[in-house]
């Protein structure tokens, strides 16, 4: 396995990896426009092991968070 100043977890999971789980955060007005059948960027996207279950990386950059609409 690479060593590199990629976030992981405990086990090694990295944000690209297989077992990582991405989970959007949105705004109130963002939840609201999605209810209603809208597209929204979400404002913070957090990364969980499937493994270990811990949360090993946040993204909160705009055009990063794009990705994950």
């Amino acid at each position: 396995m690479e060593h590199d100043d990629t976030p992981h977890c405990g086990c090694g999971t990295t944000r690209h990896d297989r077992n990582a789980v991405p989970y959007c955060d949105y705004s109130t007005l963002g939840v609201l426009y999605l209810l209603w059948g809208g597209t929204v960027v979400p404002k913070r996207v957090r990364f969980g092991c499937v493994l270990c279950g811990k949360e090993f990386d946040r993204v909160t950059d705009r055009a990063e968070t794009r990705a994950f609409v």
